[in-house]
């Protein structure tokens, strides 16, 4: 029956992709929340996000690649920069698969598992990276597709906050208590994807007609409060620091430096604040030790310096020597944009990656000469991702990995 249902989704996605390619990529993007979706078929498993993508993918291959690719090769020659760090990225993280058997206790089970990992966080995205690339899409029409594929995540959170609708369990049993965690296993999640996209909101509703200027602020105010609820520091933070650079960029420095006269206010006065940015809480002093681990076991041989731990072995090589249940739960992630990617795909995956999002940044300070409004919006975005990504982890997910490739694509268009 789920091997049926997949197979006919498969090909109704490919049927419509043949029909009308440009609202089945759109539709793609709505379906970023639906990577929970998991349908088992045979040992192995598949969601209907990345159904979907097979489907769209398959069609762009044998119909528009042909035509597509002298698009994307004067892409490569344009932003050779951009494309060589990309290039760079991909070969660390099929490094990444072979690497994380190295040192396991069984190294091609686990060489497996990192390939349907790299699949979904790697190929798959950067593959629809490509496609927008080649197709050129109409801009707005893909930030209108990312700004309502995070309604249905915000208005669960709100359902739960007021009781009507369940929490998700955690992956390790987790108590969030108030916390709203929407699809997600984590109440973080819901920061790391709708945040980012923010700024995207209120770009439009600077730019767009009235009717639908309500919609975006409709939808500004179900992310805040979403995001409010999730209690995620990080994303409070990000938010926060975003918005600043959104102001300035925009050319009202004053209010910028307002916010800068607020954060100190805010510092002086608000303990749980100097708590969060000192590291202060018993979350702060986990993602220490967490650091510390990883930073040791970097520095402990050449290998593990160039290479990392391979995709997902963080636990089994960083945490388990350290593990201790009464004192820091099971993780699979360091929780910082640098050693995330260090330890996952190696020096060379997080360099390459630190380069791309340098490259975006000063490509969106270079886009505000064309459009103020959305150049300002996406270079506050990248400063949303980021300095949340310093206490969390902004791509290592479905979502987020096809987030990041969507948001990149976006300049480039």
């Amino acid at each position: 029956m789920v091997i049926a249902f997949g197979l006919g989704y498969f090909l109704l996605y490919a049927f419509w992709s043949v029909k009308n390619f440009r609202l089945a990529t759109l539709f793609l993007i709505l379906l970023l929340p639906a990577y929970f979706i998991r349908l088992p078929i045979l040992s192995a498993s598949t969601t209907i996000l990345e159904i979907s993508w097979g489907a769209l993918a398959l069609v762009w291959l044998f119909k528009y690649l042909k035509t597509d690719w002298p698009e994307i090769k004067r892409w490569a020659q344009e932003h050779r920069t951009f494309a060589v760090l990309m290039g760079l990225f991909f070969i660390a993280s099929v490094a990444a698969i072979f690497s994380s058997g190295i040192g396991a206790r069984v190294y091609w089970p686990t060489v497996f598992k990192a390939f349907g990992l790299w699949r979904a966080y790697f190929f798959e995205p950067m593959i629809f990276f490509l496609i927008l690339i080649g197709r050129k899409l109409n801009r707005t029409e893909i930030i209108w597709a990312l700004i309502i594929s995070t309604v249905s995540v915000t208005a669960l959170a709100l359902l739960q906050k007021i009781g009507i609708a369940p929490v998700a369990p955690g992956l390790w049993d987790d108590n969030f208590g108030a916390r709203v965690t929407s699809f997600f296993s984590s109440p973080n999640a819901i920061g790391l994807l709708v945040a980012p996209v923010m700024a995207l909101m209120v770009a439009l509703a600077i730019k767009e007609k009235s009717r639908l200027r309500m919609a975006l602020v409709l939808s500004l105010l179900l992310a805040g409060l979403a995001i409010f609820f999730s209690f995620s520091q990080g994303a409070w933070v990000g938010l926060f620091v975003g918005g600043a650079v959104l102001v300035f960029l925009l050319g009202y420095k004053k209010i910028a430096m307002g916010f800068a006269g607020l954060a100190i206010v805010g510092l002086l006065l608000s303990p749980m604040l100097r708590s969060a940015v000192v590291f202060g809480g018993q979350a702060g002093r986990n993602r220490l030790t967490l650091w510390s681990y990883s930073l040791e076991y970097l520095k402990t041989s050449p290998q593990n310096f160039l290479l990392g731990t391979g995709l997902r072995q963080f636990f089994e090589k960083i945490q388990r020597p350290h593990f201790a249940a009464q004192t820091l739960e099971k993780n699979i992630y360091p929780h910082n944009l640098f050693l995330n990617f260090w330890t996952e795909t190696g020096l060379l995956g997080m360099v390459a990656f630190v380069g791309m999002m340098l490259y975006l940044m000063v490509l969106g300070l270079k886009w505000r000469k064309t459009d103020k409004i959305m150049g300002a919006a996406f270079v506050a975005g990248l400063c949303v991702l980021t300095v949340h990504g310093l206490v969390d982890v902004p791509y290592f997910k479905n979502d987020l990995a096809f987030l990041f490739w969507i948001y990149a694509a976006l300049p480039f268009i």
